[in-house]
């Protein structure tokens, strides 16, 4: 008897492994959902700038601020050295022009908190000796991002697109924006693959509003220029 159990049982386990090797009626041929299907990833992406020499003096105002926000970028994400890299003309006294040009680049780097040592400085061919080409400054960094570019419609969303509407199926684009939008805003791109550390509360403002509730005074938060209070904060303690 027990061996007509377990041969039975044996052929049940078979036919159920069988059953999940059956493919569905209709499979999607991307992933269902949006973070399987357009993922947060983390990759390089290069970031450049380009200084035109505008005027004999060297730099102008809005160079320098330019200059100087580059260089703030750069400090804390910059993975690699930043690369300086001034035209190669034919004429000695335009490459000596250039060079002091660049050098007025790199001053101004250094002086808005980029170590010397991080800066590469590197020359490339100019196409052309009467046209004026910049310097052209470039790190990479770390950002968050989908893989893949935003726009794929590979499905037609009409009237032929019978099974879609049947199955009231999402499209293969859908989701993309938002993630690509998500992404971008991230300040720091590891919080797409792990969560940052909780900071410590606020304990003089714990201590402040613990005081008020012992002596019996309101403790909401009171919305700016209209005198209420929100009680989705915090409640009262009632005379």
């Amino acid at each position: 008897m027990f061996k007509k159990l377990s041969t039975a049982a044996c052929l049940s386990l078979l036919a159920a492994g069988c059953a999940d090797l059956e493919p569905p009626a209709y499979a999607l041929p991307y992933a269902p959902d949006i973070r399987d299907r357009h993922p947060i990833v983390l990759k390089n992406e290069l970031t450049t700038l380009d200084v035109y020499p505008t005027q004999i003096s060297g730099l102008d105002a809005r160079q320098r601020v330019d200059l100087r926000d580059f260089a703030r970028a750069y400090i804390p994400a910059g993975k690699t050295s930043l690369v300086v890299s001034s035209p190669y003309k034919g004429q000695a006294a335009d490459n000596a022009a250039v060079d002091r040009f660049a050098n007025l680049i790199v001053k101004d780097l250094v002086t808005a908190g980029v170590p010397r040592s991080a800066i590469e400085v590197r020359k490339y061919q100019s196409l052309d000796f009467d046209r004026v080409e910049p310097v052209k400054l470039a790190y990479v960094q770390l950002e968050a991002g989908v893989p893949h570019a935003c726009g794929d419609w590979p499905d037609d969303l009409g009237a032929g697109s019978l099974i879609n509407g049947m199955e009231n199926l999402t499209p293969a684009n859908f989701g993309c924006a938002h993630q690509q939008n998500l992404a971008a805003q991230m300040a720091n791109p590891m919080d797409a693959i792990r969560p940052a550390r909780e900071t410590a509360p606020d304990s003089t403002q714990r201590v402040l509003m613990l005081r008020r509730f012992v002596s019996g005074q309101p403790t909401a938060t009171q919305s700016a220029g209209s005198g209420t209070e929100d009680s989705t904060t915090s409640t009262s303690v009632p005379n």
